[in-house]
């Protein structure tokens, strides 16, 4: 057997022991788009559903993740009764879908049939969406199979999306490089761990060349007064240093020369602060003796940067009902 194939099998055998383990570590968007179908009325009572499932399988439900589970309803028949007053009795057809809204890769997709009555259409498709149950053998085959196909699109996929985000990076498009990296789903513990020591290496990258960038643009501002007005000038390029920054230092250290000129010509205090980490000094210093709770730190203060970077208000699914 040569060595592919032997990558091949160990790739699977790793994958199938994930599937039981890591499920927790994906995290997929319920989606309920605008035309999916249903009345606006349902379409909470469907979201909501689609978030059953999610949670019950045992992934993490986040918004505005790229992995989504949406559905599409269409009406299979419509039955009103000759009652007095007239019940709504309808058969809906529920496809659902498990992809990558962003990328418009499809995992896995599941058909599956709903019945309701009601008095109005809106309770019709109420009753209707009680059969998308998260006990319902079809319904958890379906979720735990597009979990395995997740989790294996990215172990194929996952040394490619790095590398593109190493291109990204090296052209300084740092938030676009961080949205491939932060898409490598936990659950790829491997490339999860190498996507997560680029994005450290990316961080430090960025937060140095724009400490560096603020800290010049201070030192010019506060060359061209040397008064109040010029410090506060100063000072709103020295908020935006990262104290990560390998120029933090100098940039305190700059900051103490600002205030001490303003309390000598004007005898007063400057009122201004840098950016300081959450906690109180003793426990940065004690952070800092270890280097594994450094690196930890830095991680979660690079994604936390870069997620709220990536942050939109109007995020575009590519679905197309797959």
């Amino acid at each position: 057997m040569n060595k592919f194939l032997l990558a091949l099998l160990a790739s699977a055998m790793c994958l199938s022991v994930k599937a039981a383990d890591d499920t927790r570590k994906i995290t997929v968007t319920p989606y309920v788009a605008e035309n999916s179908g249903v009345p606006q009325a349902s379409m909470a009572v469907l979201e909501s559903k689609l978030k059953s499932l999610v949670t019950q399988s045992g992934f993490g439900a986040t918004s505005g993740d790229r992995i989504i589970l949406t559905a599409h309803v269409t009406p299979i028949s419509e039955d009103i009764t000759p009652t007095a007053p007239p019940v709504y009795i309808y058969t809906l057809n529920f496809d659902l879908y498990i992809g990558d809204g962003f990328g418009g890769t499809l995992f896995n997709t599941l058909q599956i049939e709903g019945k309701g009555s009601g008095k109005t259409k809106d309770q019709a498709y109420l009753a209707a969406l009680k059969s998308l149950n998260p006990n319902n053998p079809k319904l958890k085959a379906f979720i735990k199979e597009g979990q395995e196909k997740v989790l294996e699109y990215y172990e194929l996929n996952g040394p490619s999306i790095i590398k593109k985000a190493e291109s990204l990076a090296a052209l300084q498009k740092y938030d676009e490089a961080a949205f491939e990296l932060m898409s490598i789903p936990e659950g790829c513990t491997a490339l999860y761990d190498q996507a997560n020591n680029v994005l450290e290496a990316m961080f430090i990258k960025q937060v140095n060349e724009e400490g560096k960038r603020y800290l010049a643009a201070a030192r010019n501002e506060w060359s061209s007064g040397q008064n109040k007005d010029a410090a506060e000038r100063a000072g709103q390029h020295l908020a935006k240093i990262n104290p990560s920054s390998v120029c933090y230092k100098e940039a305190e250290s700059f900051q103490q020369e600002i205030a001490k000129h303003i309390k000598a010509i004007d005898n007063r205090e400057w009122s201004f602060k840098m950016q300081q980490y959450k906690d109180d000094t003793a426990y940065r210093s004690k952070l800092l003796a270890s280097q594994t709770k450094l690196e930890s730190q830095r991680i979660s203060a690079a994604r936390d940067m870069y997620v709220a970077a990536a942050s939109r208000p109007n995020i575009v699914y590519r679905y197309s009902w797959w």
